[in-house]
């Protein structure tokens, strides 16, 4: 068996998804969503539910009076934050587990995925066509988990990679594609289509290192996702041995009405929510 047949097995054995955290998936990219459609899908599970309730309570959100029912929680936090606390419950093993091969510990994925959902959902504000701010953020909590599958396969080549990414002035998954057949954005696309999500988010996930690659009808999410990584590894919140081995592609203009003094606030009010909502979980 080839190194690329080993990976695509490991990506048919992963679990599935928890029924919440996939049935939130669907509510939140219909785009038309409520609250109400939300907490339903919270409710479904009890884990998730009491984690919820524990979260909004916590000293992190101040709050003066308890709040004790999943709708109120959904209200305060948000139902991004929401996704998030699902996406990191139901698939925990996976953004949890240390990346050995990209040299680094324990919730780096977790982290530097939250950060870049922030940076794509506070980006689609910008956007210059019709992008919403829930698929944005959905796509940057997911456009990375093809590390936590490829990562076995790298351990112990990760400073190879490296000299070959400098070497040769390429990136670091196109360095992974020559020592391995593959990278983790092809293998997050992979792991997108075992938990049967939208084609949006396997192109996200797929193409985030190289956006001007992505479908036409995508490629404002893609580049959303793309400069949100970006902002995360630049904010120190990268992966490890991989972080800023990227180039950024100057064509996100084409997509984001940005001035240069607005991405410089737009990153401090991203640093702002994800430190709130990294205090806020780490406590549960």
């Amino acid at each position: 068996m080839t190194v690329v047949t080993d990976i695509v097995a490991a990506v048919k054995s992963l679990p599935p998804l928890s029924d919440s955290a996939g049935k939130l998936l669907e509510v939140m990219n219909t785009g038309r969503h409520t609250a109400v459609d939300v907490a339903k899908a919270v409710e479904m599970d009890p884990t998730l539910t009491a984690k919820v309730l524990r979260i909004v309570n916590s000293p992190v959100y101040g709050l003066r009076l308890p709040v004790e029912s999943v709708g109120r929680a959904v209200a305060y936090l948000g139902d991004k934050t929401v996704l998030g606390i699902a996406l990191e419950s139901g698939a925990g093993d996976l953004y949890k587990k240390p990346l050995t091969g990209y040299e680094t510990g324990d919730d780096t994925l977790w982290a530097h995925s939250l950060y870049t959902a922030i940076g794509a959902r506070e980006l689609s504000r910008y956007s210059r066509e019709v992008l919403s701010p829930d698929i944005a953020y959905t796509a940057g909590l997911l456009h990375d988990i093809g590390k936590a599958v490829i990562d076995a396969w790298l351990v112990g080549q990760a400073k190879e990679i490296v000299q070959l990414a400098d070497a040769s002035q390429k990136s670091f998954d196109e360095s992974e594609r020559e020592c391995l057949g593959t990278s983790h954005a092809q293998v997050g696309g992979l792991v997108m289509a075992r938990w049967g999500l939208p084609e949006s988010l396997r192109h996200a996930a797929t193409f985030h290192h190289a956006p001007r690659s992505a479908p036409q009808s995508v490629r404002g999410l893609v580049y959303a996702v793309h400069l949100g990584d970006f902002l995360a590894m630049m904010g120190g919140v990268g992966t490890g041995a991989d972080t800023l081995l990227y180039a950024l592609d100057p064509d996100y203009a084409t997509y984001f009405s940005l001035e240069p003094d607005e991405l410089e606030r737009i990153t401090l009010a991203i640093e702002d929510e994800y430190r709130k909502v990294m205090a806020a979980m780490s406590g549960c």
